[in-house]
Protein backbone atom coordinates (compact mmCIF):
# COMPACT_ATOMS: atom_id res chain seq x y z
CA UNK A 1 0.00 0.00 0.00
CA UNK A 2 1.22 3.51 -0.79
CA UNK A 3 0.00 6.41 1.34
CA UNK A 4 1.67 9.66 0.35
CA UNK A 5 2.99 11.81 3.17
CA UNK A 6 5.32 14.70 2.53
CA UNK A 7 6.81 14.71 6.02
CA UNK A 8 7.07 10.99 6.81
CA UNK A 9 10.43 10.54 5.16
CA UNK A 10 12.09 13.31 7.17
CA UNK A 11 12.31 10.87 10.07
CA UNK A 12 15.42 8.74 10.22
CA UNK A 13 16.17 5.60 12.13
CA UNK A 14 16.37 5.81 15.89
CA UNK A 15 19.94 4.75 15.49
CA UNK A 16 21.73 5.76 18.63
CA UNK A 17 23.11 2.50 19.86
CA UNK A 18 21.56 1.92 23.30
CA UNK A 19 19.30 4.44 24.59
CA UNK A 20 18.72 2.24 21.69
CA UNK A 21 21.73 0.21 22.82
CA UNK A 22 24.96 2.13 23.43
CA UNK A 23 25.42 1.68 27.13
CA UNK A 24 26.76 -1.48 28.67
CA UNK A 25 24.53 -3.91 30.54
CA UNK A 26 24.19 -2.86 34.17
CA UNK A 27 22.84 -5.30 36.73
CA UNK A 28 22.88 -5.46 40.50
CA UNK A 29 24.93 -8.44 41.71
CA UNK A 30 23.12 -10.96 43.92
CA UNK A 31 26.16 -11.66 46.09
CA UNK A 32 28.52 -9.61 48.22
CA UNK A 33 31.66 -8.25 46.63
CA UNK A 34 33.78 -10.76 48.56
CA UNK A 35 31.64 -13.65 47.31
CA UNK A 36 31.81 -12.33 43.74
CA UNK A 37 35.59 -11.99 43.89
CA UNK A 38 35.95 -15.55 45.20
CA UNK A 39 33.67 -16.99 42.51
CA UNK A 40 35.37 -14.95 39.78
CA UNK A 41 38.78 -16.18 40.91
CA UNK A 42 37.39 -19.73 40.67
CA UNK A 43 36.40 -19.08 37.03
CA UNK A 44 32.65 -18.52 37.30
CA UNK A 45 31.63 -16.59 34.10
CA UNK A 46 28.68 -14.77 35.72
CA UNK A 47 30.83 -13.69 38.67
CA UNK A 48 33.54 -12.47 36.32
CA UNK A 49 30.89 -10.39 34.56
CA UNK A 50 29.61 -9.02 37.87
CA UNK A 51 33.10 -8.08 38.99
CA UNK A 52 33.71 -6.32 35.69
CA UNK A 53 30.41 -4.47 36.06
CA UNK A 54 31.31 -3.31 39.57
CA UNK A 55 34.44 -1.65 38.19
CA UNK A 56 32.81 -0.37 34.98
CA UNK A 57 29.88 1.26 36.79
CA UNK A 58 31.80 2.60 39.77
CA UNK A 59 31.04 6.31 40.33
CA UNK A 60 34.01 8.29 39.06
CA UNK A 61 35.52 5.18 37.46
CA UNK A 62 39.19 5.71 36.64
CA UNK A 63 41.13 4.40 33.67
CA UNK A 64 42.42 1.63 35.92
CA UNK A 65 38.82 0.71 36.87
CA UNK A 66 37.89 0.51 33.19
CA UNK A 67 40.97 -1.61 32.47
CA UNK A 68 39.95 -4.00 35.24
CA UNK A 69 36.37 -4.07 33.91
CA UNK A 70 37.62 -4.77 30.40
CA UNK A 71 39.86 -7.60 31.62
CA UNK A 72 37.07 -9.27 33.59
CA UNK A 73 34.55 -8.82 30.78
CA UNK A 74 37.03 -10.44 28.40
CA UNK A 75 37.52 -13.46 30.66
CA UNK A 76 33.77 -13.76 31.15
CA UNK A 77 33.03 -13.33 27.44
CA UNK A 78 35.62 -15.92 26.46
CA UNK A 79 33.82 -18.30 28.80
CA UNK A 80 30.55 -17.66 26.93
CA UNK A 81 28.80 -15.08 29.13
CA UNK A 82 26.50 -13.21 26.74
CA UNK A 83 26.27 -10.02 28.83
CA UNK A 84 30.04 -9.69 28.86
CA UNK A 85 30.18 -10.24 25.11
CA UNK A 86 27.65 -7.46 24.63
CA UNK A 87 29.54 -5.11 26.94
CA UNK A 88 32.81 -5.68 25.11
CA UNK A 89 31.01 -4.79 21.90
CA UNK A 90 29.82 -1.56 23.49
CA UNK A 91 33.29 -0.71 24.83
CA UNK A 92 34.88 -1.22 21.41
CA UNK A 93 32.07 0.68 19.70
CA UNK A 94 32.37 3.67 22.01
CA UNK A 95 36.14 3.51 22.48
CA UNK A 96 35.76 3.11 26.24
CA UNK A 97 39.24 2.34 27.63
CA UNK A 98 40.16 0.63 24.33
CA UNK A 99 40.71 2.27 20.95
CA UNK A 100 37.43 2.55 19.06
CA UNK A 101 37.19 -0.42 16.71
CA UNK A 102 33.94 -1.12 14.87
CA UNK A 103 35.17 -4.46 13.52
CA UNK A 104 35.91 -5.77 17.02
CA UNK A 105 32.62 -4.32 18.25
CA UNK A 106 30.80 -6.23 15.51
CA UNK A 107 32.66 -9.43 16.40
CA UNK A 108 31.45 -9.26 20.00
CA UNK A 109 27.91 -8.20 19.05
CA UNK A 110 27.80 -11.19 16.68
CA UNK A 111 28.82 -13.55 19.50
CA UNK A 112 26.14 -12.13 21.78
CA UNK A 113 23.59 -12.08 18.97
CA UNK A 114 24.29 -15.72 18.17
CA UNK A 115 23.23 -16.46 21.74
CA UNK A 116 19.93 -14.67 21.14
CA UNK A 117 20.64 -11.28 22.73
CA UNK A 118 18.19 -8.85 21.05
CA UNK A 119 20.19 -5.71 21.89
CA UNK A 120 23.24 -7.21 20.22
CA UNK A 121 21.19 -8.12 17.14
CA UNK A 122 19.83 -4.59 17.06
CA UNK A 123 23.32 -3.08 17.29
CA UNK A 124 24.53 -5.32 14.48
CA UNK A 125 21.59 -4.16 12.39
CA UNK A 126 22.46 -0.53 13.02
CA UNK A 127 26.08 -1.14 12.05
CA UNK A 128 25.09 -2.82 8.79
CA UNK A 129 22.69 0.02 8.11
CA UNK A 130 25.36 2.65 8.76
CA UNK A 131 28.30 0.69 7.26
CA UNK A 132 30.27 0.81 10.51
CA UNK A 133 33.06 -1.75 10.36
CA UNK A 134 31.19 -3.65 7.65
CA UNK A 135 29.85 -2.96 4.17
CA UNK A 136 26.42 -1.37 4.05
CA UNK A 137 23.87 -4.16 3.85
CA UNK A 138 20.21 -3.28 4.26
CA UNK A 139 19.18 -6.92 3.82
CA UNK A 140 21.24 -8.02 6.82
CA UNK A 141 20.07 -5.00 8.80
CA UNK A 142 16.46 -5.93 8.06
CA UNK A 143 17.03 -9.56 9.07
CA UNK A 144 18.70 -8.58 12.35
CA UNK A 145 16.07 -5.97 13.21
CA UNK A 146 13.41 -8.61 12.56
CA UNK A 147 15.10 -11.11 14.87
CA UNK A 148 15.32 -8.49 17.63
CA UNK A 149 11.71 -7.44 17.03
CA UNK A 150 10.47 -10.99 17.55
CA UNK A 151 11.86 -10.74 21.09
CA UNK A 152 9.89 -7.55 21.71
CA UNK A 153 12.68 -5.00 21.07
CA UNK A 154 10.69 -1.92 20.09
CA UNK A 155 13.58 0.12 18.63
CA UNK A 156 14.10 -2.65 16.07
CA UNK A 157 10.39 -2.56 15.19
CA UNK A 158 10.63 1.19 14.65
CA UNK A 159 13.64 0.75 12.39
CA UNK A 160 11.81 -1.83 10.31
CA UNK A 161 9.02 0.68 9.89
CA UNK A 162 11.48 3.21 8.54
CA UNK A 163 13.12 0.71 6.20
CA UNK A 164 9.74 -0.26 4.70
CA UNK A 165 8.72 3.39 4.42
CA UNK A 166 12.00 4.29 2.73
CA UNK A 167 12.30 1.15 0.59
CA UNK A 168 15.68 0.23 2.05
CA UNK A 169 16.45 -3.43 1.38
CA UNK A 170 12.73 -4.03 0.75
CA UNK A 171 10.04 -2.64 -1.52
CA UNK A 172 8.54 0.63 -0.35
CA UNK A 173 5.28 -0.21 1.41
CA UNK A 174 3.60 2.29 3.72
CA UNK A 175 1.15 -0.36 4.90
CA UNK A 176 3.92 -2.66 6.15
CA UNK A 177 5.74 0.36 7.60
CA UNK A 178 2.59 1.39 9.47
CA UNK A 179 2.23 -2.11 10.89
CA UNK A 180 5.79 -2.07 12.23
CA UNK A 181 5.35 1.42 13.68
CA UNK A 182 2.14 0.20 15.36
CA UNK A 183 4.00 -2.74 16.86
CA UNK A 184 6.75 -0.40 18.04
CA UNK A 185 4.15 1.78 19.76
CA UNK A 186 2.50 -1.22 21.41
CA UNK A 187 5.88 -2.32 22.76
CA UNK A 188 6.67 1.11 24.18
CA UNK A 189 8.55 3.09 21.54
CA UNK A 190 8.05 6.83 22.24
CA UNK A 191 8.69 7.92 18.63
CA UNK A 192 6.17 5.69 16.88
CA UNK A 193 2.97 7.65 17.50
CA UNK A 194 4.19 10.72 15.63
CA UNK A 195 4.87 8.65 12.52
CA UNK A 196 1.56 6.81 12.80
CA UNK A 197 -0.25 10.13 12.96
CA UNK A 198 1.50 11.35 9.81
CA UNK A 199 0.52 8.24 7.87
CA UNK A 200 -3.09 8.31 9.12
CA UNK A 201 -3.50 11.97 8.15
CA UNK A 202 -2.49 11.11 4.58
CA UNK A 203 -4.80 8.08 4.29
CA UNK A 204 -8.46 7.87 3.27
CA UNK A 205 -10.97 5.85 5.30
CA UNK A 206 -10.54 2.67 3.26
CA UNK A 207 -6.76 2.89 3.57
CA UNK A 208 -7.02 3.51 7.32
CA UNK A 209 -9.04 0.30 7.76
CA UNK A 210 -6.47 -1.68 5.75
CA UNK A 211 -3.64 -0.18 7.81
CA UNK A 212 -5.34 -1.15 11.08
CA UNK A 213 -6.08 -4.69 9.89
CA UNK A 214 -2.47 -5.26 8.77
CA UNK A 215 -1.17 -3.87 12.05
CA UNK A 216 -3.41 -6.14 14.11
CA UNK A 217 -2.18 -9.21 12.23
CA UNK A 218 1.50 -8.30 12.63
CA UNK A 219 1.17 -7.48 16.33
CA UNK A 220 -0.55 -10.83 16.94
CA UNK A 221 2.39 -12.58 15.26
CA UNK A 222 4.93 -10.64 17.32
CA UNK A 223 3.03 -11.34 20.54
CA UNK A 224 3.15 -15.06 19.79
CA UNK A 225 6.85 -14.91 18.91
CA UNK A 226 7.68 -13.06 22.14
CA UNK A 227 5.82 -15.70 24.15
CA UNK A 228 7.71 -18.36 22.18
CA UNK A 229 11.18 -16.96 22.86
CA UNK A 230 11.54 -15.04 19.61
CA UNK A 231 10.30 -17.79 17.32
CA UNK A 232 7.22 -17.45 15.12
CA UNK A 233 4.72 -20.28 15.65
CA UNK A 234 4.11 -22.67 12.72
CA UNK A 235 1.50 -21.38 10.30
Amino acid sequence: MTVRSSSLYVLLLCLVLAGCGKTAVVEQPQFTREEIEAMAAAGDPAAMFDLGALHHDKPGATKEDLKTAFDWFTKSADAGEVRAQFNLGVMYYNGTYVKQDYKKAMTWFEKAGNQGNPRAMFNQGVMYYRAEGVDEDFTKAHRLFTAASLQGFNEAMFNLGVMHAQGQGVETDTGVAYAWFSAAKKYGNPNAQAVLTQIEEAANNEQKKALKDASKALIEQIDQAVKNGGVLPPQ
